[in-house]
């Protein structure tokens, strides 16, 4: 179950904006869900955005879940993938909305390489 309008409250309350828990409530509230003697045990945080909001998510949330996040899980396969990648096959790109920070560098990108494109991503050629 998604939460469509989540990423942007999100967002808004990274820049330092405030929201009000209500909204940010009515998004979650749909995937707590109670039948038949049993209830939501566990919620996946399946967007980068939501890990920076997990202790509002904790907060608000009715009753106790886990809360799981793969972005490290996916961050390893895709460390796999492009490492093992034969060399000379194809390009590689990878897009951020900030700049990427200088500790966060695939083994053969270049410091400087990245351009930033007119929908604000930037992107780094490979």
């Amino acid at each position: 179950m998604g939460a469509k309008g989540l990423s942007h409250l999100a967002e808004i309350l990274l820049a330092g904006g405030e929201m009000p828990d209500g909204a940010i409530d009515a998004e979650i509230a749909p995937v707590f869900v109670e039948r038949d003697g049993a209830r939501t045990d566990t919620v996946v945080l399946a967007c980068t955005h939501y890990p920076f909001l997990q202790g509002v998510f904790e907060r608000l949330a009715p009753w106790l879940v886990a809360w799981i996040y793969p972005a490290p899980a996916i961050a390893r396969r895709l460390a796999t993938l492009i490492l093992d990648a034969p060399a000379g096959q194809g390009s590689l790109r990878y897009l951020s909305t900030p700049p990427p920070r200088r500790s966060f560098r695939a083994p053969s990108m270049k410091a400087g390489t990245g351009k930033r494109s007119r929908a604000g991503f930037w992107t780094i050629g490979i």
